[in-house]
C-alpha cells in the first residue's frame, strides 16, 4: 500500500508541477544569421527579444547583450500544461530545446543554449570553428614577419580544429562578437584563438576575397600570419 501511494503521489507531483523551462533561450533566426553571415540584411523585428532567461517562475527579456547589466526578472505563469505566460507574451514549451515565444504581432523560435560560457552567448563557436574556414581545405600558412610560406594540414578535434605545420602545431577555435541592433546591425568581428606551440595568442581574423585569412594583432592591428587555401 506505502509503495501504491508512493507512486501516486510521484504522478500527482509530475502532473501539476510545470516542465522544467529554466535557462537561457536563443533567437533561433538570430543565431543561424550570425552562422551564415546574413545578420546585417535582416529586419531587426524577427530577432526580438535576442535571448531571455527563465529561473524559478521568473523571466528576463534581452533585447541587447549586455551581460554586465543586471537583468530585470518578471513573473511567468502557467496557463495550460505546456504554456506561460508573462502578461504579453505566451512560451509554448515544444521540448528540452526548443520554446515557441509568441505575442500579437510575431511568433518565433527559441532554443536552448547548451554551453556555460558568458563569452559565447549565442553558443557558436564550435559551429563557426568548424565552417567559418574549411579547414580541410587550408594550405599554407605564411608568417608576414618573416616572408616564410609552409605547407599545412588541419583535421576537426571536436572542440576544436588541429593543425601540423613544418614539425610546428597549432590548434584553434573561431568565435565572433555579440550582435548590436541601433537603426541598424553592426558588422560582426571574427577572432580566433590559437595555440601555437603552447603559446596561446587569439588574433582578429579577416576573410579575403582570394581565399585566404589574415590574422591580425589586436593591438597592432597588423596582420602577422596569412592562412591560404
Amino acid at each position: 500500500m506505502r509503495k501504491t501511494s508512493v507512486l501516486f503521489c510521484c504522478l500527482w507531483s509530475g502532473f501539476f508541477f510545470p516542465q522544467h523551462i529554466d535557462g537561457v533561450w536563443l533567437n533561433e533566426e538570430l543565431r543561424n544569421s550570425i552562422l551564415d553571415g546574413s545578420l546585417e540584411s535582416k529586419n531587426s523585428g524577427i530577432m526580438q527579444p535576442m535571448f531571455f532567461e527563465i529561473s524559478k517562475n521568473k523571466v528576463a527579456n534581452f533585447y541587447q547583450v549586455e551581460p554586465s547589466v543586471k537583468p530585470k526578472f518578471k513573473s511567468i505563469k502557467k496557463i495550460t500544461k505546456d504554456i506561460y505566460t508573462d502578461g504579453l507574451a505566451f512560451y509554448t514549451y515544444i521540448n528540452e530545446n526548443t520554446i515557441s515565444y509568441k505575442t500579437k504581432k510575431k511568433s518565433s523560435t527559441y532554443i536552448r543554449n547548451q554551453n556555460i560560457s558568458k563569452d559565447d552567448i549565442f553558443d557558436t563557436k564550435k559551429t563557426l570553428t568548424k565552417t567559418y574556414i574549411e579547414f580541410t581545405r587550408l594550405s599554407i600558412i605564411k608568417d608576414v614577419h618573416s616572408n616564410k610560406e609552409v605547407s599545412v594540414k588541419c583535421t576537426n578535434g571536436g572542440n576544436e580544429v588541429r593543425c601540423v605545420y613544418d614539425k610546428n602545431k597549432f590548434s584553434y577555435t573561431i568565435y565572433s562578437s555579440n550582435p548590436y541592433y541601433y537603426k541598424s546591425w553592426n558588422k560582426l568581428e571574427f577572432y580566433m584563438e590559437t595555440n601555437i606551440n603552447n603559446s596561446e595568442r587569439t588574433y582578429l581574423l579577416e576573410k579575403q576575397t582570394n581565399h585566404s585569412y589574415h590574422l591580425k594583432d589586436l593591438t597592432t592591428n597588423t596582420v602577422e600570419y596569412v592562412l591560404t587555401y
